[in-house]
């Protein structure tokens, strides 16, 4: 059974992107549409990944993240400086500086602009995920 689906797609001439979905039981759970503005997009129980010619929008469980601004590995000294803001991102996730803990909420839409992509991710390759979980806790 296939585990594995690679798109390749682009939706400008200076703007390509890669995606690539994998997990059990792909071919029932995956799906992608290409709109004839230029726009693709990937789309599974909810979750949603959206690019364009002017943007990225996102709604789900996920986060994105990159290597480094402008294509740098990070430096050492770097990973402890907080100014540094190109780390793993989860979306609907927010610290709260008074108790030094994460909280999730249920606002994990959002959009981006690519310009807003160059300045705050790298600029040559950014990443974006979606987690789709099967847990059971204890009744």
């Amino acid at each position: 059974m296939i585990q594995e689906m690679r798109f390749h797609g682009n939706v400008s001439n200076s703007i390509e992107y890669y995606a690539t979905v994998s997990g059990k039981g792909l071919v029932h759970r995956h799906f992608y549409e290409s709109k004839a503005d230029n726009e693709d997009r990937l789309f599974y129980g909810g979750m949603e990944f959206v690019i364009n010619d002017k943007m990225i929008r996102h709604k789900g469980n996920g986060g994105s993240f990159c290597e480094y601004m402008f294509g740098i590995e990070v430096p050492l000294k770097d990973l402890v400086r907080k100014d540094v803001i190109n780390r793993l991102a989860m979306y609907g996730a927010t610290f709260d500086k008074e108790s030094g803990k994460l909280a999730f909420t249920n606002q994990t839409d959002g959009t981006m602009t690519h310009d807003k992509v160059f300045l705050n991710g790298n600029a040559v390759s950014n990443y974006y995920f979606f987690l789709s979980l099967d847990m059971k806790g204890k009744t």
